[in-house]
């Protein structure tokens, strides 16, 4: 599915460099960002919300207003904590729950329309780019959600060198914990296991996202095309990659690979 997003926000968007996490103790999403781009970010999201965003969601969804508060919550009826990190440093704490999963889901996607990057290709930047999270629908429509990340020419060399090492199955293990506990906390499906499939990191250095739902084939992956195989170190890797998403139906599953994504970008910087 085509994210219906992309076209129209790329020129209204600025760069702000942040990063993600997932909190496996506290089941929570966690977005990190300077202090100055948070302020400017809100400002603009708070500025557009009642025009473009407010009107419209609220009568389809029906789950309340959006929330601002800049040292405590945002998000539709407050759904996403904030909090300080030092004194220039924000961080957004997104708690999953079922109760409150589409709640979170349509914050995030109006939060990320504006937080990507227009240029993930820099080499110099070590952040990986989210670009949005689509729902088109309530949970069981057949419009499906689309999600795509932007991955960093950092990203794409690291996955390359880490492929065929013994680090690579411990990282492809938590990953494969967090899809699967990240899955079964906002779906409420506790029987969700990890299927007999691709690990996170293949051994080809792609990127394999699925969803552990016993139910859906719905996964986020990387495509060929791009070879950084041929690059002896990371200034000769051209670009990063763009994922595509298969399957994905429900917000749900964009929650969950967001979580086991933002666990590997964790990992990755901690790397770094």
């Amino acid at each position: 599915m085509k994210d219906q997003n992309i076209g129209s926000i790329v020129h209204e968007t600025t760069s702000r460099l942040f990063s993600m996490a997932y909190d496996q103790k506290e089941e929570a999403l966690v977005i990190y960002m300077e202090k100055v781009d948070f302020i400017d970010l809100f400002k603009q999201i708070n500025s557009k919300i009642s025009k473009e965003i407010l009107s419209t969601t609220t009568k389809e969804y029906r789950f309340g207003t959006w929330v601002h508060h800049s040292n405590t919550v945002t998000g539709f009826s407050g759904c996403i904590q904030i909090e300080d990190v030092g004194t220039t440093r924000m961080k957004l704490v997104v708690k999953y729950t079922e109760e409150t999963g589409l709640c979170v889901a349509k914050s995030l996607e109006n939060i990320f329309r504006y937080l990507r990057h227009t240029n993930p290709e820099l080499k110099e930047a070590k952040q990986n780019y989210f670009t949005s999270i689509g729902i088109q629908g309530m949970k069981y429509s057949p419009s499906g959600c689309a999600t795509r990340f932007f991955i960093s020419p950092a990203f794409s060399y690291w996955l390359y060198t880490i492929r065929n090492s013994e680090e690579v199955m411990r990282i492809n293990k938590i990953v494969q914990d967090v899809l699967v506990q990240s899955y079964k906390t906002v779906s409420g499906e506790n029987d969700a296991e990890m299927p007999n499939v691709d690990p996170p990191i293949t051994k080809d250095a792609k990127l394999h996202l699925f969803v552990p739902s016993p139910t859906y084939s719905a996964m986020l992956f990387t495509k060929d095309g791009y070879n950084i195989e041929k690059a002896d170190s990371l200034d000769e890797v051209s670009h990063g990659q763009i994922t595509v998403c298969h399957n994905m139906d429900l917000y749900t599953q964009s929650l969950c690979v967001l979580a086991g994504f933002a666990k590997l970008c964790e990992i990755f910087e901690r790397s770094t």
